[in-house]
């Protein structure tokens, strides 16, 4: 940041009026990055799939979790994490973009990233690049799964029947054996 300070030098009325003007760069958290490259630590934590069982199942609208901290001493702004979704399933649709804004020294932080997928998902594994960013600047990155699961419909068929008379009554009872 630049600041200038002074007075007016005009002949019209309000000639000697004091001004302050500050210039800040767009960029200027990139630029102080730049040099402290060594000194940024940010640490991925806990990484989960919101789901009851853990799995992504057809038609699921849900969020991965994700914990960074940031170890270093410097306060961090504009923070993205970003997704790279190279190796995932088209059947599933992520944020690339996520905005993490501010992170103090010593802060920790949980961001959450929206997933959906769609009926075409298929029992596998999905990988993601997820990477802090600070501006255009890579500060850290981490790789992490999650599975899917395709739910598969039962087969059930009846494997053996009996009917059994009661001793005491006219009742009949079916026995049925069941297979999946």
């Amino acid at each position: 940041d630049v600041v200038v300070s002074g007075l007016t030098n005009s002949k019209t009325r309000g000639g000697e009026d004091a001004f302050m003007l500050m210039l800040t760069d767009p960029m200027s958290n990139q630029n102080a990055l730049a040099g402290a490259r060594e000194v940024i630590d940010i640490e991925f934590g806990n990484i989960s799939l919101k789901t009851n069982d853990g799995l992504l199942k057809p038609d699921d609208q849900t969020y991965l979790a994700v914990d960074i901290e940031n170890k270093s001493a410097i306060d961090l702004k504009n923070l993205n994490l970003l997704v790279n979704k190279s190796s995932v399933s088209p059947s599933v649709d992520v944020w690339n973009t996520n905005l993490a804004g501010q992170l103090k020294a010593g802060q920790k932080k949980t961001i959450y990233i929206p997933l959906r997928a769609n009926q075409q998902l298929e029992t596998g594994d999905h990988t993601f690049t997820l990477s802090v960013n600070a501006g255009s600047k890579l500060l850290a990155s981490n790789t992490t799964n999650i599975r899917s699961k395709t739910p598969l419909p039962a087969k059930i068929q009846i494997a053996d029947y009996r009917f059994v008379s009661s001793k005491t009554s006219d009742d009949i009872t079916l026995h049925l054996k069941l297979e999946n």
